[in-house]
């Protein structure tokens, strides 16, 4: 019996000894870890204004070909059939001192545009 006694009374001190050392050992939190953390909210920029682009020039057109083979356009300077594109420009039709084209899924009618101070021969005044 003494022996029991002796053998509870060291593991006693032993217990207190090891949590002695895990005091000793013991880390102080610096935050809850059960508490959610707080995000700090990025800051908002203005939504981006779109570029703004000056509306180009139309093109000029300055003569029509029309004829049951292949009618024909000159579109600054370049001579396109139907069909054929310039400049983001596809002619689609060619009429008498007109023409339809295509840009950007809309259709465009352009009329024919003859240099100031020329009649129409062509000739200078």
């Amino acid at each position: 019996m003494r022996h029991l006694k002796l053998l509870m009374l060291a593991a006693g001190l032993m217990q207190t000894a090891t949590m002695a050392v895990a005091d000793e050992n013991l880390t102080v939190l610096r935050h809850n870890p059960f508490q959610r953390p707080t995000v700090p909210e990025a800051p908002v920029d203005p939504p981006a204004r779109p570029e703004r682009r000056e509306p180009a020039a139309p093109p000029v057109l300055s003569a029509t070909l029309v004829s049951s083979n292949a009618s024909m356009a000159i579109l600054d300077g370049k001579l396109l059939s139907v069909g054929a594109e310039h400049a983001g420009y596809r002619l689609v039709a060619v009429e008498q001192g007109r023409a339809l084209f295509e840009r950007e899924g809309e259709q465009v009618q352009l009329k024919v545009t003859r240099p100031k101070g020329t009649t129409t021969t062509g000739r200078r005044r």
